[in-house]
């Protein structure tokens, strides 16, 4: 659908119009086409001074867009009609969007009753460069990322959303006439990509409201750690505030940033805003994606009672790395370890599937994690999550500097866009640095911890540790295990994790963890295959991410990871997703 834009220099006679306030800012385009933002007409210097409020009416919240909808009967009908799709902040909100771009196309009839956002969305830009509006070769670009899964995801889930859209409101007279109809039907697949553009994009986590879209607030472009000048938060009557950060300080033509979340890593940013921040030195976290081997006997049950997202969440703390993932321990543990799956009868009659860890009932993978460091046999388990997590990070690796060499060849040999080149190889680099150094975490990781079942005096020699040489991890006679990428870096020296060569100057991390636990005290009942869990892992489609500021549509990155420590933006998308029929 053709939407009607107005200019951006509009906005302030909207605003006075709807009752928002600005002190000493104003939103304008900013200079050397950098779009629009919000930029100071006044000095301000007072902590917490507010330079903006937005009055609670006007914040587009889950509760709000019902609120519209009793004097909107055509909102009123596709909300009922989508069921439970639209009891979600994402469901509704979208579907709300999409009501006011419908009212501002070109239709012989006007759909839906006016309200402040139908003249707001005139002012949204009509293109939003997030990857779901890439083309094939450019989703190409971010193949062997975390972004590759995420993408794809999202991309299934965009058209999952809209069948059910389609499924559930053609029986609507005017919706079948201006939205799907083959000859009067206006609404395509794009026009939803550009609603969850919107949303994704701009949408905050207010604090007491939750996920909704803050107009002029929302203009508000981002800044990281000291470049933050300003926060958003809530007032007493519900409404939306733009605060000045204590000990921060603007003059006349200064941007008013505020953070879309500074532990945001370079993937789920890419994803969410289109953009990396250029001050960004590491990929701070990322996503991998687990699956349960095919001939582990309870792998469908495991499936379907996982709460967690299927994999870990791998992330840069201090100089280091860690990952955590509930998940992970499902996975290295089986019938013979302890843990049980049963049916028990609810009081209705109905019957459920129980788990439970050597008789103690498991209602996430949290608590399974606790009981196994509990257990004599911690050393084991342990073990056998470090190895698959390990494995997991080494097929990464691999998949990663593949795919660079291929994206390479296909940026010179083009046509694709350079400002998406530029930001995919980016990623590529980030994500290479996160995975090459928890790779070499898990290598130096201490004696008792990695191989706490090895026996004293075993005999058996530990994998030779890791040096650098020229940008490369090697082992201790110098061979290059992993190579590093660097952009335009010719790559025809060597393939990570392939080949014969390979594995002769470095035993794989499996292989020499196996064989150490393999030669430890442990029950004859276990064997190498009960220690150990195998590698080779098939990719899912799915994607996690961590918490977020500005939260954006916690829908899609990936699934949510609530689980984690800290539930990510894009996780929340995917839960919201998957709750379609």
């Amino acid at each position: 659908m053709q939407r009607k834009l107005l200019p951006i220099e509009t906005v302030p006679a909207w605003a006075e119009l709807n009752n928002v306030e600005f002190d000493g800012v104003k939103v304008s385009s900013l200079p050397a086409g950098k779009g629009s933002g919000v930029v100071a007409t006044a000095a301000h210097s007072e902590d917490g001074a507010i330079l903006m409020r937005v009055p609670q009416e006007l914040v587009l919240s889950l509760g709000n867009v019902w609120m519209y909808a009793k004097s909107d009967q055509h909102l009123r009908e596709v909300l009922e009609a989508t069921g439970e799709y639209a009891r979600t902040a994402r469901g509704a909100i979208l579907i709300f969007l999409l009501l006011q771009v419908t009212s501002t196309s070109l239709l012989p009839v006007k759909i839906g009753a006016s309200n402040p956002f139908t003249g707001y969305v005139q002012f949204l830009p009509s293109h939003i460069p997030l990857p779901t509006f890439w083309e094939n070769a450019e989703i190409e670009m971010v193949k062997g990322t975390s972004l590759e899964g995420a993408l794809r995801s999202k991309l299934n889930s965009l058209n999952r959303e809209f069948d059910h859209l389609r499924d559930s409101t053609r029986s609507i007279k005017w919706c079948q006439q201006y939205w799907w109809d083959q000859q009067t039907g206006l609404l395509s697949l794009d026009d939803w990509k550009q609603v969850d553009a919107m949303y994704r994009s701009r949408a905050l986590d207010l604090p007491g409201t939750g996920h909704a879209v803050v107009p002029c607030i929302d203009m508000a472009n981002h800044a990281s750690g000291k470049g933050t000048v300003a926060r958003y938060d809530t007032d007493a009557d519900g409404g939306g505030v733009l605060v000045l950060r204590d000990g921060k300080s603007v003059v006349v033509g200064d941007e008013v940033t505020i953070t879309y979340g500074d532990d945001k890593g370079a993937c789920e940013m890419l994803f969410s805003y289109g953009f990396i921040e250029e001050s960004m030195d590491s990929a701070q976290e990322l996503f991998l994606d687990l699956d349960i081997p095919d001939d582990d006997p309870l792998k469908q049950v495991k499936k379907t009672v996982a709460k967690s997202p299927p994999g870990v969440r791998l992330f840069r703390t201090g100089k280091s790395t860690g990952w955590e993932g509930p998940f992970a321990w499902l996975l290295c543990v089986n019938e013979e370890d302890g843990l049980k799956f049963g049916m028990l009868q609810t009081t209705d009659g109905g019957r459920e599937l129980n788990v439970s860890w050597k008789g103690q009932d498991l209602v996430d993978g949290l608590e399974l994690e606790v009981l196994l460091k509990a257990d004599p046999l911690w050393d084991v388990y342990n073990l056998r999550a470090i190895t698959t997590v390990q494995g997991r990070v080494e097929s990464q690796l691999h998949s990663l500097v593949s795919a660079g060499e291929q994206m390479q060849v296909a940026g010179e040999q083009g046509p694709l866009s350079p400002r998406y080149l530029e930001v995919a190889m980016r990623l590529h680099d980030l994500e290479e640095e996160l995975l090459l150094q928890a790779y070499e975490d898990f290598e130096h990781q201490p004696d008792e911890v990695t191989l706490g079942l090895a026996t004293s005096g075993s005999g058996h020699k530990k994998c030779p540790p890791l040096g650098k040489k020229k940008g490369r991890l090697t082992n201790q006679n110098g061979c290059a295990i992993l190579p590093r990428r660097r952009p335009n870096e010719n790559m025809s020296d060597g393939h990570f994790g392939m080949g014969v060569e390979r594995r002769k100057a470095y035993p794989s991390y499996t292989s020499s963890k196996a064989q150490n636990a393999a030669d430890s005290s442990i029950p004859s009942s276990l064997s190498i295959t009960d220690i150990v869990t195998r590698n080779n892992r098939q990719s899912l489609p799915l994607f996690a991410i961590t918490h977020s500021s500005r939260s954006a549509d916690l829908d899609d990155y990936p699934t949510q990871l609530a689980t984690f420590a800290k539930p990510s933006s894009t996780e929340k998308h995917l839960q919201e997703d998957l709750s379609l029929p």
